[in-house]
């Protein structure tokens, strides 16, 4: 009986305050360090390797669950995505841009892509805007 009572109470002071990670949702067996936003499926890198390294899959965008929601490269040891290529439509580490799939392709920073594209969508929209208002005015 007291063996029960110190793991019982072993158990309980280890848990206390500690919050585990998710499973992963593919294999069941390890914690999850990754998530799949388009598959919305958290993973360990593993089987996250096993299942995004190929074509399509490995288009999705891959965050981490430990460091803060950074997205990384499945294909290659997690690196952090930093580079967007136009020609592609896809997000790259550097190594993706050096011998990956994005090999010969220019890489834009992220936060340079995404203020090209918001630029573009407010042109798209204003124009669009003079669009309507000039068929209004038929």
């Amino acid at each position: 009986m007291s063996g029960g009572g110190l793991h019982g109470s072993g158990s309980d002071e280890a848990d206390e305050g500690a919050e585990r990670p998710p499973q992963c949702g593919i294999c069941g067996g390890r914690d999850a360090s990754v998530s799949c936003r388009q598959c919305r499926v958290k993973m360990c890198k593993p089987c996250c390797s096993q299942k995004h390294s190929d074509f399509p899959l490995r288009q999705h965008v891959i965050e981490s669950l430990e460091a803060g929601g950074a997205r990384l490269c499945p294909a290659h040891d997690w690196e952090k995505l930093t580079l967007y290529s136009h020609k592609a439509r896809a997000f790259g580490c550097v190594k993706c841009f050096q011998e990956g799939t994005l090999k010969g392709h220019q890489g834009q920073s992220l936060q340079r892509a995404a203020t090209e594209v918001r630029e573009r969508l407010l042109r798209d929209q204003a124009a669009l805007r003079r669009r309507r208002d000039g068929l209004e005015g038929d």
